[in-house]
């Protein structure tokens, strides 16, 4: 029996949780640099040049929301969804399987929560479902093929052994 390889650990959920918050950082300040140059724009405004003013207000209040919304829908909210999935599968009751493993190529998204690959075991006629969390799927790619029992919390991959 070989050694326990866990998809994550307590040094996982810590470097996501620095990832978060770092991310929440960078999103409060290009808020706040977007909105002081639009204080600013609105401050040097006079009578000769405040069509120009007014379209560069617009433009970093636009172009600073666009910013803001991507980084809030593709990278916080990524983040925040895999710490809690991570969590739930060091916490949850985990159940063995075991068999030949594939994983599919095709990503699927749960609305608003994370994305993740089906993995099947086979063993003989049997046939068990799964899935693995897409920034973890590349481990477990690595072992296609050969036979593993495969530790699912939920119906989602937390840990595998070679057998």
């Amino acid at each position: 029996m070989e050694k326990l390889h866990e998809l994550y650990g307590r040094q996982d959920i810590e470097r996501l949780e620095t990832k978060y918050r770092r991310a929440k950082r960078i999103a409060a300040l290009l808020g706040g640099a977007a909105l002081l140059l639009c204080v600013l724009f609105c401050c040097l405004t006079d009578r000769r040049n405040a069509a120009l003013m007014e379209r560069l207000t617009v433009g970093a209040s636009v172009l600073g929301g666009w910013l803001l919304i991507y980084l809030r829908v593709n990278t916080i909210a990524d983040l925040r969804h895999e710490i809690t999935h991570a969590k739930m599968l060091l916490e949850e009751e985990r159940t063995a399987v075991e068999g030949v493993l594939s994983v599919s190529r095709e990503r699927m998204r749960i609305r608003g929560s994370i994305r993740f690959y089906a993995l099947t075991l086979t063993d003989g006629e049997e046939r068990r479902r799964g899935m693995v969390i897409a920034s973890r799927a590349e481990l477990l790619r690595a072992k296609e093929g050969e036979r593993l029992r495969l530790y699912l919390a939920n119906g989602y991959a937390a840990a595998w052994e070679e057998l």
